[in-house]
Formats: structure tokens, sequence, C-alpha cells
């Protein structure tokens, strides 16, 4: 689905609906999924490219993070896994975004999680475009990708009695990302 022209050059995330997912195995042979429900991001359209070539950058609330159980989160939010509180903020900013295969947009990034950045990939499917109930043009990404949880110094690693670990180290992103034109 090609984007028609678009309304705006700056873009901001519609707070009220996005969802930044994730998960990661336990035990081996399930998994545990959560999101973050504090965050912020903007799309910075460079030219007359449409998407190709836009600068990305999102931040997260650390603390925001949520699993659904008060007493995991609170274990997830310690110096053993993401450390609220000396790193409060996961950051994103776009080293590049291009058009990959169909609707789909290739978008190379720095992440940084507990003062630890690394270069990550991730796939930006483009949903398309719309105009909602109130008259606001909107634009729609579906992002996944993955990231090795080692790589950011998340290092706990408790293992069970058969050698198992209970946390995996891959996490899996699913996000849904609505975009709102940026007034400011």
């Amino acid at each position: 689905m090609e984007s028609k022209t678009l309304v705006a050059q700056n873009w901001k995330l519609d707070l009220n609906h996005t969802d930044i997912n994730f998960k990661i195995e336990h035990l081996g042979i399930a998994f545990i999924s959560g999101n973050f429900s504090e965050f912020e991001g903007k799309l910075e359209l460079v030219e007359d490219s449409g998407f190709e070539n836009a600068r990305v950058s999102f931040s997260l609330n650390s603390e925001s993070l949520n699993t659904g159980n008060d007493m995991r989160d609170n274990h997830l939010k310690t110096p053993e896994f993401f450390d609220a509180f000396s790193f409060p903020t996961i950051t994103f900013e776009s080293t590049a975004f291009y058009k990959n295969e169909g609707d789909d947009y290739k978008l190379i990034g720095n992440l940084t999680i507990k003062d630890q950045c690394r270069e990550i990939e991730l796939i930006a499917s483009f949903k398309g475009e719309a105009t909602d109930l109130w008259g606001n043009n909107i634009v729609v990404f579906h992002i996944k990708g993955e990231i090795d949880r080692l790589d950011f110094g998340i290092e706990w690693n408790q293992k069970l009695e058969s050698g198992i670990p209970a946390v995996g180290k891959t996490v899996v992103f699913d996000m849904n990302i609505e975009l709102v034109p940026d007034q400011e």
C-alpha cells in the first residue's frame, strides 16, 4: 500500500493508540509478555521522499514496564534487569529507514538500555493512512524485531535443575504505531 501525499513533515506517536509490546521465553517452553505504557516518539520526513530516509526517535520510561504481575514487574525494575531507578529511559535513534519489500521498511538505529548502546534492525510494515473520527490524519506502522538482552547488560540468568535458563535471552518486540501530525 503506497502512501498518498503526506499531509505533514513531522509526526508524533498517538499515545492513546500506540502499543509497545514485548515477549521473552520462560522456562524454555512458554513466553511471558509485557508492554511499556509511558513513551514518546516522532518521525521526521526529509525532503520529498515520503517515508524513505525518515528520522525516527522514541523513548520509553523503563518504570512503566508491565507484565501483569507486580512481583515480577518489581524484579524486572531492579539492577538485575532494567535498573529503572538508575536508568529510567530506554531510547532509540534511527540511522537508516528505507523501503525493503512491498510495504515493509527496514528501520535501523541505536537502541540504548542501561547505558549500553547497540545497533538494531527492525521491520516497519506500513499499514496505511486514514482520517480518524475527529478528522485527524494518521499513519500506521506495525514494527517487529528482536534483541539479545545480554547485549544490553541484562544478564540475570538463573537456571532450572535441568540446566534450562528460567528466562530466555531473546526479547521479541511487536509494536502497533499510530502517528499524528506534530503541530509543534
